[in-house]
């Protein structure tokens, strides 16, 4: 019976066997977390089907073989390219190193983990979806310890040095050539204990040899001549890279990591007093990554853009100064679709839009105009809020092909966006913008004076020709080429009428007296008193003259062109009136130019034939230029209502008109440096300037995210100045992460930004972690209101985990040892603290003897 019995187990074992045994498992992303070294891994739609709109999907994959690392390779991969993206991490969070970022059809190939686990973070957007991606999973025998892994193993003799791995060299003194490492110190010329020498001038790099890292210099002395012996560090392997600082006296450095892997050093003394110099323990730390929350490396906003970045979803071109001018954008980088917002004037934003982020420090006006744009540009948008957030408001909006939108008043502190919207998409358009100022009235008083000069116009026949009906202001605004003064007001753009004047942009340009003049509306002809007056006359204007001309689009009624002229800073621009009917008496003629001039700001106009049509509009015409207000012109002698005045061909006629407002000129700042450093409960921000001209104040922004940014405090400025000038700021009360940067404004109004930096606030991180270095013990101090639990993470400089430990913590001020410390090889180490959000509270480098 017994044999029976068993024959009849090992029967059904094999029965089972043949009808339960199958390919490996399947598995869709958002079904858990997965422990395993075989099987099939697909996006939410499963084998046959598209992943779903509106994903987050978060989960771990481990192998389940002691000693194996799971390994990942993708066979198809295909998401919206613009906003599907998956994240992979090596390791079993997000907080792991991040792999790469994957949309589109870049598909991530195969992927191994040197922890045992990969985390993937997939996330869609309300729009459009694909088929996602197939991936077969394996797992492969752990990456052996290296000499580049940051711990001393393997017979090593120092970390990642000696025994099987290259002699160990610890330290360096600038001078002896560049130097490629990840562990050791590094002296100024003296070495350890001597002084440098005067008359040095050394240049040398310094880069990490471990792949995927960034060297990182932590000066422990620091002590050079003040005025005279200066250290400076570049971002990057030579000195054309960003400044980071200029370091003299006892202002030392502190610590300095690259974003590039590597640092470039720039020494130099005197021929007189000498110092001890510098020293500093070299290592390396994990490249700055699109996850580290700071705008670095090639990245145009905070962890997007750039080279290697996902693309910024919003204000990914911040507008840097007023006036501003941007040529010839190309939108293959964007894409972005904002088809769901309709509520500017009932127009959808659609195909690839353009980006503009700007926040005014104070309210004031504006005009926003494109110019010059392809065929696909549909309209113009500005927002009080980013474009992907639907509780955003429509401000203002314009369509047509040179869409503009003037005299906006803007409310100081907030963050508009400027959309250039296309269709269809996708789209690679091009055109020119232009941002004013428009909210300070002008203030030269119209201070010119006129003089008569020698009749001198170019080729009448040349240059972009403008098409118009009758009484009419141009189509579009025409850019000038260059900033130009008017009256005290900078402008880049113009307004042509079909009369005989160029207008300006905004709020200051009107006709009737406080009627906005834009572009394609009504020209007025009938001249009825002396200018300046408030009823008829254009305002703000250069009337080359105004009268009743006839440029209509037939070729035989005359041409308006315009050119620019010239090289920078001394460019012309030229409007030109040819052979243009006079109204009413079409049998005469009229020729003539109206100059403008770069950096002096002059006018002229000149006259080769000018007709009178006694039996229309009185036979006037009026030749001069006039302020905002419509109360204030200059015009010579003669050229005024009611007098009739001629310019016959055989004696042309030249004016000039020149400015003596001064006002707009554009002077720099030279900022050579922007810092910050925490103390317990504020943030002190420090800056240099080699220069300054024409300097009004600074103002410190701040932002806790890095994008949205408001007023800090405002600093004034030296004027102007030729030697080194030092601010400083303190900023009290910082949030645990805060982002700076500095707005520099001219006592003209004009203004620039600084890069931003970041600065990590010690307040809110009780913590302290000690000692360091350290052999056997390490512990902590913490003050906690209430009992919790938190997890300490121990990984190398490659971001490999290679312990965890759990603490109880009790309410109080405790001092907790870690445990699991004394089991590590020496060797460099990144000791993290996890509450129990699983958020990172703590995170420092500690060496182990």
């Amino acid at each position: 019976m017994t044999k029976i019995y068993n024959i009849l187990v090992v029967f059904l074992f094999l029965i089972s066997s043949s009808v339960f045994a199958g390919g490996p498992a399947t598995h869709n992303i958002g079904t858990g977390n997965w422990n395993t070294c075989s099987g099939t891994l697909y996006d939410t739609g499963g084998s046959g089907g598209n992943y779903s709109n509106s994903e987050t999907i978060t989960e771990t994959y481990c192998s389940n073989v002691a000693g194996d690392c799971i390994e990942i390779t993708f066979t198809s991969f295909s998401t919206e390219s613009c906003c599907d993206r998956l994240r992979i991490y090596n390791g079993p969070t997000t907080a792991s190193p991040l792999i790469g970022t994957y949309a589109g059809t870049t598909s991530p190939g195969t992927v191994t983990s040197n922890t045992g686990c990969l985390t993937f973070e997939w996330t869609s957007d309300g729009s459009i979806v694909a088929a996602g991606w197939e991936a077969t999973i394996a797992c492969v025998a752990c990456p052996l310890p290296t000499c580049s892994d940051g711990i001393q193993n393997q017979g090593e003799t120092g970390i990642d040095c000696g025994g099987p791995c290259p002699p160990c060299s610890l330290n360096h003194n600038i001078g002896t050539g560049n130097w490629n490492t990840c562990v050791g110190n590094f002296y100024d010329t003296g070495g350890s204990t001597g002084d440098y020498s005067n008359s040095e001038n050394i240049t040398e790099t310094y880069c990490s040899d471990v792949a995927g890292t960034c060297i990182e210099f932590n000066f422990s002395a620091f002590s050079s001549e003040s005025c005279c012996d200066r250290l400076r560090i570049y971002d990057g392997p030579n000195n054309t890279f960003p400044l980071i600082g200029t370091y003299a006296g006892t202002t030392s450095p502190g610590t300095v990591t690259s974003t590039t892997g590597c640092l470039t050093f720039t020494w130099t003394s005197d021929g007189s007093v000498i110092n001890s110099g510098w020293a500093a323990a070299v290592s390396c730390v994990a490249c700055p990554t699109c996850t580290d929350g700071i705008q670095n490396g090639t990245e145009t906003g905070i962890d997007c853009g750039g080279t290697m970045c996902p693309p910024c979803p919003c204000g990914d071109i911040t507008v840097p100064a007023l006036p501003y001018t941007n040529t010839g954008i190309n939108t293959n980088t964007y894409g972005d679709n904002y088809s769901s917002l309709s509520t500017c004037s009932s127009i959808y934003m659609n195909g690839d839009d353009v980006l503009f982020e700007y926040t005014p420090a104070v309210n004031e006006s504006v005009d926003i105009i494109l110019s010059n744009t392809s065929s696909t540009v549909t309209g113009l948008f500005l927002l009080d809020g980013c474009p992907d957030d639907p509780s955003s408001n429509c401000v203002a909006s314009a369509t047509g092909s040179n869409p503009a939108i003037t005299c906006q008043p803007l409310t100081g502190g907030t963050t508009y966006f400027i959309v250039v919207s296309t269709w269809p998409a996708p789209q690679s358009v091009t055109f020119d913008i232009s941002i004013s100022l428009t909210s300070a009235s002008p203030s030269c008083g119209l201070n010119y004076s006129h003089s008569n000069v020698p009749y001198n116009a170019v080729n009448y026949t040349t240059g972009a020709l403008h098409t118009f009906p009758d009484d009419r202001m141009d189509a579009a605004y025409t850019p000038i080429g260059f900033p130009f003064c008017y009256d005290g007001v900078l402008y880049n753009d113009v307004l042509i009428s079909s009369n005989g004047y160029l207008t300006f942009p905004g709020c200051f340009s009107a006709h009737p007296f406080g009627t906005p003049m834009v572009p394609a509306v009504y020209s007025p002809w009938s001249i009825t008193a002396a200018a300046p007056n408030t009823t008829n006359a254009p305002v703000n204007a250069i009337m080359g003259p105004w009268q009743d001309i006839y440029p209509s689009t037939l070729a035989v009624d005359g041409e308006i062109r315009t050119q620019l002229y010239g090289a920078a800073p001394n460019r012309v621009f030229v409007t030109k009136f040819y052979d243009i009917r006079m109204f009413s008496c079409t049998a005469d003629d009229f020729n003539g130019q109206i100059a403008i001039f770069e950096t002096t700001d002059n006018i002229e106009i000149h006259i080769g034939e000018k007709t009178i049509c006694p039996g229309w509009n009185v036979g006037t015409a009026i030749l001069g230029l006039t302020d905002f207000t419509g109360t204030t012109a200059v015009i010579p002698a003669g050229y005024n209502y009611p007098t009739q005045w001629s310019v016959p061909t055989n004696s042309p006629e030249g004016h000039r008109f020149t400015s003596n407002c001064g006002i707009c000129t554009i002077l720099p700042v030279d900022l050579i440096n922007f810092e910050g450093s925490s103390f317990s409960n504020y943030n002190l921000l420090k800056w240099e300037t080699a220069s300054e001209l024409n300097n009004d104040y600074f103002v410190l922004e701040k932002s806790t995210g890095g994008a949205m940014f408001e007023e800090v405090g405002k600093i004034p400025g030296h004027g102007n100045s030729n030697t080194l000038l030092k601010y400083s700021y303190k900023h009290n009360n910082p949030d645990e992460i805060q982002y700076y940067r500095l707005r520099q404004v001219d006592f003209d109004g004009k203004w620039s930004y600084s890069k931003i930096i970041s600065v990590k606030s010690k307040k809110t991180l009780d913590i302290n972690i000690y000692p360091n270095p350290a052999k056997k013990d390490l512990s902590f101090d913490i003050n906690e209101s209430k009992d919790a639990t938190y997890t300490v993470v121990y990984s190398n400089i490659l971001g490999s985990i290679h312990i965890k430990e759990e603490i109880i913590i009790s309410k109080g001020t405790n001092s907790y040892q870690m445990l699991e410390f004394s089991n590590l090889n020496p060797g460099i180490y990144f000791v993290q603290i996890l509450n129990e959000n699983n958020e990172v509270i703590k995170n420092q480098k500690i060496v182990k003897k």
